[in-house]
């Protein structure tokens, strides 16, 4: 018997095994699903980084909370739009995420880098008419952020075996662009980007 059958004769089984374990065990967590125990929305800080808003969170029905608010910057006046859909899990039906950029064709699309450990976010110029809009958008969980919707059927899985849980939250951001200040403006974005990450993982995701 050669040493590349005999290699193949044990990996084979091992990786059946393998998709058996990982078969019920996602099996088991669909019947009883672990729903980890958050924090409200509604803490989400009216006043972030020298960005003030006056507006309440908004239902919806698609996901198990909602936040949608308009912060406008102390300073120059600037507003920026912020949409957050947390779901408990992503086991069962999958989740419709909504979106701050129905009707408005991208004119780029590109992943960008936040600070401070350069964690890859969607970085997207969306364009109708004569009105222009920058938008960052990103899937936030317990472990990580992902700026590809697509990995998050394998993250999905090793979260549920290691960690118990597959909760996320969708996070949209945009930002009007006004004339041609859209360096300027990429960067007040980034900035609030950064201070909005920090307080969805401390609502959400890290236990009391």
């Amino acid at each position: 018997m050669s040493p590349q059958f005999r290699s193949g004769a044990i990996l084979l089984p091992g990786a059946i095994l393998l998709l058996l374990i990982q078969s019920w065990w996602m099996w088991s967590l669909r019947r009883n699903p672990v729903i980890p125990h958050t924090r409200s929305l509604a803490e989400f800080p009216l006043t972030l980084n020298g960005w003030r808003s006056a507006d309440s969170v908004t239902p919806a029905p698609k996901a198990d909370q909602v936040l949608s608010r308009t912060y406008k910057y102390e300073q120059n006046g600037r507003t920026v739009t912020l949409l957050v859909a947390y779901y408990r899990t992503q086991l069962g039906s999958h989740p419709i995420y909504a979106s701050l950029d129905t009707g408005w064709p991208a004119l780029s699309s590109t992943i960008v880098a936040l600070p401070p450990d350069f964690t890859r976010v969607h970085y997207d110029l969306l364009v109708r008419d004569h009105d222009r809009r920058l938008i960052l958008s990103w899937f936030q969980t317990k472990t990580r952020i992902l700026s590809d919707e697509q990995k998050l059927h394998f993250y999905r899985t090793i979260d549920a075996i290691f960690h118990r849980r597959t909760d996320l939250a969708f996070v949209e951001i945009a930002m009007p662009v006004v004339g041609g200040e859209s360096d300027h403006g990429s960067q007040a974005l980034v900035d609030f980007a950064c201070a909005v990450r920090q307080q969805i993982q401390a609502l959400l995701f890290t236990s009391r």
